[in-house]
């Protein structure tokens, strides 16, 4: 057995990290580490998606949810046309899909944009602790359902190594 010898800090942080990498929930997974998962559009091709929002660049407006596209709608009724509130939402009621799609594309000059999400993964931490309060800490950088994934080292030899080393102290 060799010895190595760390600062006093150092050596303090590794006892911590160690004693949770040790008692954490690993997911049913060996040598768990802990990545971001997060949800990312990607285009898509026309009917090939999962998802569509309409966007206008002049006024730098993305418009996914249905509320979204009824409030701008209703909005432009009111604005535009002048018409009352009330009228706007009686108008827009009597809109069906194709009609609201119309308006969208042809009148307002919004291109409808298909994507489809995905998942990707990003950086890695030794515990869901960590990957935790890095998500949380910068929520502004990630949707709302970024969320830590547990990953298995399995043939990462380096993590492995790294495990093994944390199990040890």
């Amino acid at each position: 057995m060799k010895n190595i010898e760390v600062p006093d800090e150092l050596h303090e942080k590794l006892m911590q990290l160690s004693k949770e990498v040790k008692t954490q929930d690993n997911r049913h997974t060996a040598n768990v580490f802990f990545q971001i998962e997060d949800i990312e559009r990607v285009p898509a091709y026309d009917g090939c998606g999962n998802g569509v929002y309409w966007y206008d660049s002049g006024l730098e407006a993305e418009l996914e949810t249905d509320e979204e596209i009824k409030e701008f709608i209703i909005e432009y009724f009111s604005e535009e046309l002048t018409l009352t509130e009330e009228e706007a939402k009686e108008k827009y009621s009597d809109m069906d899909r194709w009609d609201i799609d119309h308006m969208l594309e042809n009148e307002l000059e919004f291109i409808k944009c298909e994507y489809s999400n995905i998942s990707v993964y990003k950086n890695a931490f030794l515990t869901a602790k960590d990957c935790d309060n890095h998500i949380e800490l910068n929520k502004h950088h990630y949707s709302e359902k970024a969320r830590s994934y547990g990953s298995s080292a399995w043939r990462n030899n380096d993590m492995e190594i790294i495990h093994e080393f944390l199990k040890t102290i």
